[in-house]
């Protein structure tokens, strides 16, 4: 898992195998909101400002398929990813 963390922001990359673990990427309604699909693989946009603010506005809405609550150790996660 890589991070790359900004002024406002942090976005891990992960390779298909730990979206499906850590997010539950292919589970429908129990699938992290904030898991995306990038040029690059999968992104976690959870603290991704302000791609984030779009997501919490779809799931507001209801117009997201994904509707599982975000992970609870994405501080640790972020702690072990290597900075790009």
């Amino acid at each position: 898992m890589k991070k790359y963390t900004g002024n406002f922001n942090t976005v891990l990359y992960l390779d298909g195998k730990e979206a499906e673990k850590i997010c539950r990427l292919g589970q429908g309604k129990k699938c992290c909101p904030f898991v995306v699909a990038g040029a690059s693989g999968f992104e976690c946009w959870r603290y991704n400002y302000p791609s984030s603010v779009d997501v919490c506005n779809r799931m507001a809405e209801g117009t997201m398929k994904a509707k599982g609550n975000p992970c609870s150790n994405w501080d640790k996660l972020v702690e072990k990813a290597r900075e790009i």
